[in-house]
């Protein structure tokens, strides 16, 4: 759902906040992860930050990042018990 004066609604600010973690964790530097998913790396940042404005997630994007981190969609919506 998305609250007034929101651009996104609180499930995609999770998603965002939980593929960014998972990118930091596995050790993946912004700069080398935006090339290997073929986006750039300003572009990764405003996919990762949960702020009114930036870049919406193309489902062509949000699976490529999901896949390169060998993530589901439901571990990505924090589902995953």
């Amino acid at each position: 759902m998305i609250k007034q004066g929101q651009k996104f609604s609180t499930e995609l600010i999770t998603i965002k906040a939980n593929i960014k973690a998972e990118r930091i964790k596995q050790g993946h530097p912004m700069k080398e992860f935006a090339e290997c998913i073929g986006v750039t790396r300003k572009t990764l940042e405003d996919i990762e930050t949960p702020r009114n404005y930036g870049s919406f997630i193309g489902i062509e994007v949000l699976i490529q990042y999901m896949d390169a981190l060998g993530m589901t969609l439901e571990e990505a919506r924090g589902l995953d018990g």
